[in-house]
């Protein structure tokens, strides 16, 4: 019996400090092999101005930006002892950035290591994207 195909939908939060030129971060993975996965990420550069539950509400409108991404499981062994699985991420179109999806499997949490030399090192929490999506929808309902 074969394993069915990893996806993955993955969003940020709004960051108040840029990563990777953005204030968002999306990713969408899909598996093309044992130790690779492939899609796209998509940052958002747009600022925006935030209410008391950290909802967007007034942003500027500028284009979000797109790129093919393509992730290899490493064999990295987690220093901690706490099972995390390493993939690296190489994004097209982005070449000073070492980004790295750390994924870890027992409190099924992802999130991004991106060391870059403008940005210094920055820690990107990621999250199921239907969360954000459901969110949008039932506003989208009530208004």
């Amino acid at each position: 019996m074969q394993k069915p195909q990893r996806k993955l939908e993955l969003a940020s939060m709004y960051l108040s400090q840029r990563v990777l030129g953005g204030h968002g971060i999306a990713l969408s993975l899909k598996q093309t092999g044992h130790d690779h996965m492939a899609g796209k990420v998509q940052i958002d550069p747009n600022s925006c101005s935030l209410n008391m539950w950290g909802d967007r509400q007034v942003c500027t409108r500028i284009a979000i930006a797109a790129h093919d991404v393509e992730a290899t499981l490493m064999r990295t062994l987690d220093p901690q002892g706490r099972h995390r699985v390493h993939w690296t991420l190489d994004v097209k179109g982005l070449t000073d950035a070492k980004i790295s999806l750390i994924e870890n499997p027992r409190a099924k949490l992802w999130y991004l290591a991106v060391e870059s030399e403008q940005e210094g090192i920055s820690i990107v929490p990621l999250f199921d994207a239907e969360l954000f999506a459901a969110a949008g929808k039932e506003a989208a309902r009530a208004g």
